[in-house]
């Protein structure tokens, strides 16, 4: 005689996979793409270039009106994570062009 049947399925914590009792929950639904990314791709002014990019934060990081990484990703309607992660390949670009 059988007991009663219990599904299981794989999941994570952490980076460790674990089995996990009971039916698999549903997952959730993907980010959609901002209004203003879908905007920039119609109008073809996004660029996937990495240097045009952080060229692009870094001048208006420039302004003298703009103080820090926060506003320059409001404007661009970025993450504060992205501008950050931009501005800093270009310095590393910058430090590798001027040494010839």
């Amino acid at each position: 005689m059988a007991g009663p049947s219990t599904s299981y399925y794989t999941g994570y914590e952490g980076r460790q996979q674990t089995l996990e009792a009971g039916a698999r929950p549903e997952e959730a639904p993907k980010p959609k793409k901002s209004r203003a990314r879908w905007q920039r791709r119609i109008e073809g002014t996004e660029s996937n270039n990495v240097i045009e990019v952080a060229r692009k934060y870094d001048d208006y990081l420039a302004h003298p009106d703009v103080l820090g990484y926060r506003e320059v990703a409001e404007h661009f309607d970025v993450t504060k994570a992205t501008v950050s992660y931009y501005v800093h390949s270009c310095a590393g670009y910058r430090r590798i062009s001027s040494n010839g």
